[in-house]
């Protein structure tokens, strides 16, 4: 804790704070006095009511008089009352301390018990009505109201980043990536369509007396999955949609069962940009993020450009590095 060691440094202090103690005082109303935070305590009159009283007490330690409410005064019913008594403390406060001389501010004396110098005693005074001015702030949110932007912007003044400018569009992957799907697919087919035929051919005859259920059934599902293998690249494709928003990176896919991803910005600590032998043969990369926490990917988005790629990581690594 800085004691004051010159007078006028504490009376520009003490004239700024408490000028916004009365902006806060200002911003109360008759009704909201009564806001308490629990039974037994002290509700918001109470505590402002405590912000002069207090300058009084702090004051008569150091062998000043003032015109403060004395400790037992009861708090008043208006808001007008409370910053008239404020209005008194402080004036009277700032001529009894500036008849004091630099020097006088060294001088040690008995403050509640413990010996302070007058210095420390005006810093104690000046961070304790802080302290209960803070009290206010809490207890005038629960009774509805905006405190005043005392030492910046309050939440109510400030625009939500979030809904800042108009809605960010979804995007869409390049269309040759359903190509690329489509290929991929269709490798698969002819794999799995390999596996049956060759269990049917070699295995299925020695275990049934009579196989052709199995050889219609496995064909049957080798045109299912033909079938699958033509369409799902065409469903994903027209499901996949992203974006890149203030606070995060949504993902929507999905073909059944649709996805709705959101990874917050940050969380991303890496990107990769990834492609793979398909994913060259038709001019495409992926973007792979790693969150905060995770050893593994956390979301992939499939079909960019290479050039839309490494756009998307550099400006995510950006916010990445300026979250370090």
């Amino acid at each position: 804790m800085t004691l004051f060691v010159s007078v006028p440094t504490f009376r520009e202090a003490f004239e700024a704070e408490s000028g916004k103690t009365r902006d806060l005082l200002a911003s109360l109303t008759d009704d909201a006095l009564s806001q308490r935070i629990a039974p037994g305590v002290r509700n918001l009159g109470e505590v402002a009511w405590h912000l002069p009283q207090s300058l009084g007490s702090i004051c008569g330690q150091l062998g000043l008089v003032i015109d403060a409410p004395p400790a037992q005064a009861p708090a008043p019913g208006t808001v007008a009352e409370l910053m008239e008594a404020y209005d008194r403390a402080r004036s009277d406060l700032l001529v009894a301390v500036g008849a004091w001389s630099d020097e006088a501010l060294l001088d040690v004396t008995d403050v509640y018990g413990e010996q302070w110098t007058r210095g420390h005693t005006l810093r104690v005074l000046l961070d304790h009505e802080i302290h209960h001015r803070g009290q206010c702030v809490v207890l005038m949110r629960q009774a509805g109201l905006e405190p005043p932007p005392l030492y910046g912007p309050v939440k109510h003044g400030v625009p939500d980043p979030f809904d800042a400018g108009p809605p960010v569009p979804m995007e869409r992957l390049e269309p040759p990536i359903r190509r690329a799907w489509l290929v991929e697919n269709l490798l698969f087919w002819v794999v799995c369509t390999g596996v049956m035929a060759a269990a049917e051919w070699f295995w299925v005859p020695e275990w049934l007396w009579w196989p052709l259920p199995m050889f219609v059934g496995g064909a049957v599902l080798s045109g299912l999955l033909l079938i699958q293998s033509l369409l799902w690249p065409w469903l994903s494709y027209a499901a996949w949609r992203y974006r890149i928003r203030v606070h995060d990176v949504e993902l929507i896919y999905g073909v059944l069962w649709r996805v709705r991803r959101s990874v917050p910005r940050p969380r991303i600590q890496h990107v990769d940009v990834r492609s793979g032998p398909l994913d060259r043969a038709f001019g495409l990369a992926k973007c792979t993020l790693f969150t905060a926490g995770t050893g593994e990917a956390d979301a992939t988005i499939p079909g960019l450009s290479p050039e839309v790629a490494e756009a998307l990581r550099e400006r995510l690594l950006q916010d990445a590095a300026r979250n370090v």
